[in-house]
């Protein structure tokens, strides 16, 4: 019974450390967000866009320097989003560290647009808001689940198998030990 114990808890180990669970949802999320900055930045690179920037920065060059602080935030997070996208995929021991900080970036940008929106009354604008709003949850709640999960420590470590597995398998050995300790002395005092 205590073989199968510590076989079990060694197996426990080895699940976690695979992708699955709610960073599927995240990984999935991650590539769509790809295809999505892909067409936002697209848009920077239209004619129509070209246009209407060249006309703004003859009428109103202070939103025409807002407007192209912007466009630098999005190819920053897009950059930023390719990168976690790698990281995410081939499991590197960086990942949770990038993705809180580009879930960061993201809420922060946000934000930013928001007051950007308001402050410059761009009502016609302004139904992106909820949208913008319902992402900053879910980055808020994606940072949380990076800090607390335990799938996620146990994801994105090193990449060398051997040295994991025998690690998991000297964690489980620690642990049985520990417990059989424990009953054994509650078995003594008895």
């Amino acid at each position: 019974e205590s073989d199968i114990n510590f076989i079990k808890k060694n197996e426990d180990n080895i699940k976690y450390q695979k992708i699955g669970g709610f960073l599927i949802f995240i990984g999935i999320l991650l590539i769509l967000g790809i295809f999505v900055s892909l067409g936002t930045i697209g848009e920077y690179f239209s004619v129509e866009y070209k246009e209407g920037m060249k006309n703004l920065f003859s009428q109103n060059y202070f939103l025409y320097k807002q407007i192209k602080f912007l466009y630098y935030l999005s190819i920053i997070s897009f950059i930023w989003l390719i990168l976690l996208n790698i990281f995410f995929f081939i499991k590197n021991t960086f990942t949770k560290n990038m993705a809180i900080g580009y879930f960061s970036y993201v809420i922060c940008v946000n934000l930013y647009t928001v007051y950007f929106y308001l402050n410059n009354n761009l009502l016609n604008l302004a139904n992106e808001i909820p949208k913008i709003v319902i992402q900053i949850i879910f980055l808020s709640i994606f940072i949380v689940y990076f800090l607390i999960s335990k799938r996620v420590k146990a994801t994105f470590i090193e990449k060398d198998i051997n040295q994991n597995l025998e690690s998991n398998f000297q964690n489980a050995k620690e642990e049985y030990l520990k417990e059989y300790n424990e009953r054994k002395n509650n078995n003594d005092n008895l």
